[in-house]
């Protein structure tokens, strides 16, 4: 069974896209490059460390997600999406994620001020 899910971007890098790929068993994200290039990472769903869908406050109606993995540098590395996935969108992302990655899917952050 494959799951792809579609995001907005993250910290220091535009994700325009990503895969999760569960029989395969890796999440492939789709990195826009300046200029006008895009490239494919993949990673093992076993080097994922967490998921954590967030909101930006309490009461918004979009989120995203922060994906942290280990890239086999000294430190995890961390990737944020833009918070413009609807949050019923990424309810039922999490849900699935979480039946394959069990306890390494976290639950909501909010970014309340």
């Amino acid at each position: 069974m494959s799951t792809a899910l579609s995001l907005g971007g993250i910290l220091h890098k535009d994700v325009i896209r990503y895969d999760i790929d569960l029989e395969a068993g890796q999440l492939t994200l789709h990195q826009s490059r300046f200029p006008d290039r895009v490239e494919v990472v993949t990673i093992p769903l076993s080097a994922i460390v967490s998921i954590a869908p967030y909101l930006p406050t309490t009461y918004a109606v979009t989120g995203g997600f922060y994906f942290t993995y280990a890239s086999g540098a000294t430190e995890p590395e961390q990737w944020k999406t833009r918070d413009s996935i609807a949050q019923k969108t990424v309810r039922a992302h999490t849900d699935a994620l979480r039946g394959a990655l069990g306890e390494r899917v976290h639950d909501w952050i909010r970014h309340d001020p």
